[in-house]
């Protein structure tokens, strides 16, 4: 008798233990839907940093750009000094040349 009760509550907890017995709970809609709505605005702020940064890479890029340039148009604008400045110089030297000084006439 003892070891037939035994048995008796050994097969009633496995079958209590088996996914066929075991009872669901129904399923609570809310928490999902609030669960996708978590989600999707975690995706949409994640979406507007994403934007955020890449308009600021731009922007740090074109600003990058903007400076190289303004570098570069002002090395160029000093090299043309300096050559027109040579090229005034040996202007000069050329036509000191031709001049006939005082002491040097005979």
């Amino acid at each position: 008798m003892k070891t037939s009760l035994l048995s008796f509550a050994f097969a009633l907890s496995l079958f209590a233990a088996t996914d066929s017995f075991a009872a669901t709970t129904p399923a609570d809609h809310r928490h999902d839907d609030r669960r996708t709505e978590m989600a999707r605005r975690k995706e949409v702020e994640d979406r507007r940093r994403y934007e955020l940064a890449q308009r600021k890479q731009d922007q740090e890029r074109q600003r990058k750009l903007a400076m190289e340039r303004a570098r570069l148009e002002a090395r160029r604008d000093q090299e043309r000094r300096l050559a027109a400045e040579r090229a005034r110089r040996a202007a000069d030297r050329r036509n000191d040349d031709r001049r006939e000084y005082s002491y040097n006439r005979h």
